[in-house]
C-alpha cells in the first residue's frame, strides 16, 4: 500500500513536471517543489556577505533585469534557450549591463546546481 501511495506520488510530479526536485531529494518522504528563480535569489542574495555598492548593483540587475524576465518561472523550467534568447535581447549598446546580468544569471544558477536544486547550469 506504501508504495502504491509513493507511485501515485511519483506520477503527480512527472506530470506536474517536478521530477528534478524529487530525484533531488529521493530521501524526503514528501519532496519539495522546486522553488522559482525570484525566491530562490532573494534567499542567495540575503545570504551573501556583500558590500552596500554591490549588492544595490545585484538589487537592481535582479529587479530590472532578471526577475521580470525568470523570476516567476520555477528554476528547473528555465531552459539554455530562452537564456540566449534572453541575453540577446537585452540592449545592444550596454555591453557591460548585458555582461553583469548574465554573470548574475549564471552564478545563481551555478548555486542552484551546487545546493542540488537544477541538475546542470
Amino acid at each position: 500500500m506504501a508504495a502504491e501511495t509513493w507511485l501515485l506520488k511519483v506520477r503527480q510530479t512527472i506530470d506536474d513536471g517536478s521530477w528534478a526536485s524529487l530525484l533531488a531529494h529521493a530521501d524526503d518522504p514528501e519532496p519539495t517543489p522546486p522553488p522559482t528563480l525570484r525566491a530562490y535569489a532573494e534567499e542567495w542574495l540575503d545570504g551573501r556577505d556583500l558590500k552596500p555598492r554591490t549588492r544595490q548593483h545585484c538589487r537592481q540587475t535582479l529587479d530590472s533585469r532578471i526577475l521580470p524576465e525568470f523570476g516567476g518561472r520555477v528554476l528547473t523550467e528555465v531552459t539554455p534557450a530562452e537564456v540566449r534568447a534572453w541575453h540577446a535581447a537585452l540592449d545592444p549598446t550596454k555591453p557591460t549591463i548585458r555582461a553583469h546580468s548574465y554573470a548574475l544569471l549564471r552564478t545563481l544558477s551555478s548555486t542552484a546546481v551546487a545546493d542540488e536544486l537544477v541538475e546542470a547550469n
